[in-house]
């Protein structure tokens, strides 16, 4: 019976042969928890109050299968029997099953299913153990776990109580709080204390407070189903540390090579027009061209007005094309700023053990707890409780060999093996195996936890909150803990700067029962309606804090850095400095070509030379200069060929205005594209 491969295994009991046979039979099963739902038990006997008298209770429990037949003559009536908790004032309860006689066969009167039938449990007082860690002394247990002002402080604690309240309301019963201040902790002769401790010596049907499912608690006590989500987090704020320079990003490469292409096109077009429309030089034609595109381009305009059609066409086509480039440029830089995501961590302690930020955590029980035990085996290793079985026939050998490499005891494998996942089927419970931490919780730990002192490794949480807004700082907590003072702490901006690695992957912790206890499958019914009624749901929005909203406005406000300016400026900064170097070139030139032209023009009135050098910059064409010289003395034109060699150094003198002109336009370009990033 201890070993059997079946679903169901039927136990009949005649009592008619030997009374203390059957006291025996029923003491000895007591003893290996053979009342269970495993077991279904029929005991045949004359008498009903003989039979009940060698019937120890002590083990029976809400699922007990108990059978007593009275047999008289041909009849035999049917009694369900069972206690649901002796040891916490449970009454045996003798209710008619039904009756078998030889000619009409089975009768049932009892039809009502057995977990409504048994659902009121009359008050019946509980005992339950809950943890905290922040209870004033002058505050009872009861009114503490009741008070949602100060739901940041035990915060699932409170929430367990409160589903423990809403379990105790579907099935009538009482509890009986006590309090310790830790889930668990091995003593040095092997024993365990705290919350896990209670429940494997029994001292508490119910664990008040939820808790990692791990492999070596699986022998501590049973687990009823997830009921809490749980994560820790390191919180920090993310600093921007790349530099974008969005003046040349704002077109793809494949658009400014066009705009370039289109303006060398334009200044040879504006080329061939003045060149019909003014008798100019060609550098000056070719400069003015340029100057006409550049400052249109701009969005600077020009002085040149074109006075033929064709002049007037090209240049109205120069004004559209420079207005809706400018458009486009500006809305590219305006949507990437406004667009510009922030640059966020990994979600990884690796990454973290690689920063320069300062690290703390809140002072938690459970973060050395986390960072020595391995979080969550490989999905596929998850089982379920509700649908797992201890002998099962396709995979009850791959569960037999887990349990055995964990050391489970046979009798309680099939409740302790794994946990449950919800019945919505939202997410699924973990076990824990004792095995190393996975190599990011060691690369942490290595590089950054085992360094810090003890004096600077924990930190209250309020304090910790306040350093983190400071930025550079890295602080361990519960969210739950934490986003109750980032709201109170950081503002908007701070906000969306939250960045958080995990330390503990979000998981479900789970409610715990008396290893012992008998009303472990009426906790999971009660958890399990109140799951499929929304109530746990609700419980746990109610419980939880939400994370604080990000104002997506906020990030317009952002500053323009010098660093991503820094090209502007730099371009700007080397066309000042060769404009310089070009105007000190300007006047030393000018200054020798002056004292040239004193040293050659001595005897020449000076009313002479200002004529004749007026027209040799104004035609430039030695063709007018002969029609304009025609019947002069040969000594007039002696003094006239001097005079046209005065006009290479004039044109230097004009072409050097038009350079720093040129530069000119290229400082209003850069001033303007400066302006657009800052707007």
């Amino acid at each position: 019976m201890l070993s059997s491969t079946f679903w169901k295994v039927g136990l009949f009991v005649d009592s008619r042969c030997s009374v203390e046979s059957t006291s025996f039979i029923l003491t000895e099963a007591g003893k290996y928890g053979m009342y269970g739902e495993l077991h279904k038990w029929l005991i045949l006997g004359a008498d009903l109050n003989a039979l009940l008298q060698p019937i120890n209770d002590d083990a029976f429990g809400f699922l007990t299968d108990f059978v007593v037949a009275e047999v008289t003559g041909n009849k035999s009536t049917l009694y369900d029997i069972y206690n649901p908790h002796k040891a916490r004032g449970g009454t045996l309860n003798t209710t008619k099953l039904g009756s078998w006689t030889q000619g009409e066969g089975l009768t049932v009167d009892l039809v009502q299913e057995k977990f409504p039938r048994r659902a009121n449990l009359h008050g019946m007082k509980l005992k339950v153990t809950s943890i905290t860690q922040y209870r004033p002394n002058d505050t009872k247990l009861e009114d503490y776990l009741e008070d949602y002002t100060t739901r940041s402080r035990d915060r699932i604690s409170k929430y367990t109580y409160a589903i423990l309240r809403d379990i105790a309301d579907l099935f009538n019963f009482t509890m009986e709080i006590s309090e310790v201040g830790m889930w668990d902790k091995i003593q040095p002769n092997g024993s365990h204390s705290g919350l896990m401790g209670a429940l494997q010596r029994g001292e508490a049907d119910f664990g008040g407070c939820t808790a990692v499912m791990t492999a070596e608690r699986l022998g501590l006590g049973k687990i009823i189903g997830p009921a809490w989500p749980f994560r820790t987090c390191f919180m920090f704020r993310s600093t921007p540390t790349k530099l974008r320079n969005e003046l040349w990003r704002a077109l793809s490469p494949e658009s400014w090579y066009s705009v370039l292409l289109l303006s060398a096109f334009t200044i040879l077009i504006f080329g061939l027009v003045l060149i019909s429309e003014s008798a100019d030089h060609w550098l000056q034609i070719c400069t003015d061209a340029s100057m006409l595109t550049i400052g249109s381009l701009c969005q600077q305009g020009s002085s040149y007005i074109p006075s033929r059609a064709a002049g007037r066409i090209a240049f109205l086509h120069l004004l559209v094309f420079s207005l809706m480039m400018y458009n486009y440029y500006s809305a590219s830089i305006v949507s990437a700023r406004l667009s510009e995501p922030l640059d966020k961590m990994n979600d990884s302690l690796s990454q973290l053990a690689k920063s320069s930020f300062g690290i703390a955590a809140e002072p938690i029980p459970y973060t050395d707890f986390l960072l020595t035990v391995k979080r969550a085996t490989p999905p596929e290793k998850s089982l379920n409780i509700m649908n797992y079985n201890w002998i099962d026939s396709e995979s009850s050998e791959e569960h037999i060999s887990l349990a055995k490499s964990l050391n489970v005891p046979r009798t309680i494998s099939r409740n302790a093996l794994a946990s449950t996942r919800f019945l919505d089927g939202v997410s699924q419970c973990r076990i824990f195996p004792k095995t190393s931490p996975d190599w990011e919780v060691r690369t942490f730990y290595r590089k950054r936890w085992a360094n810090l002192p003890d004096s600077k490794r924990y930190l209250p949480l309020e304090e910790g909150i306040k350093r983190m807004s400071e930025g550079n700082f890295a602080y361990h907590t519960d969210p739950n803990n934490g986003y109750p003072f980032v709201e109170k702490f950081f503002d908007d901006k701070m906000i969306c700067e939250l960045t958080e690695v995990h330390l503990f992957q979000p998981t479900m912790m789970a409610l715990w029962a008396s290893y012992e206890s008998p009303l472990v499958e009426m906790a999971k019914v009660g958890l399990a309606k109140l799951t499929n009624m929304g109530l746990r749901v609700r419980q746990v929005k109610r419980w939880s804090s939400r994370r604080p909203h990000c104002e997506a406005g906020s990030l317009t406000l952002k500053s323009i850095t010098i660093f991503e300016t820094a090209p502007a400026l730099i371009v700007l900064l080397v066309g000042s400095i060769l404009a310089t170097g070009i105007c000190f070139m300007e006047i030393i030139v000018f200054n020798r070509l002056k004292g040239y032209r004193e040293e050659n023009f001595n005897g020449v009135p000076r009313s002479f030379r200002e004529k004749w050098s007026r027209m040799v910059l104004r035609f430039q064409s030695t063709r007018i200069l002969r029609e304009e010289g025609q019947g002069w003395r040969k000594e007039d034109k002696a003094k006239l060929a001097s005079t046209i060699r005065l006009c290479p150094a004039a044109r230097i003198k004009r072409n050097s205005r038009r350079i720093r002109f040129l530069f000119f336009f290229l400082q209003a370009l850069l001033s303007i594209i400066t302006s657009h990033c800052t707007e």
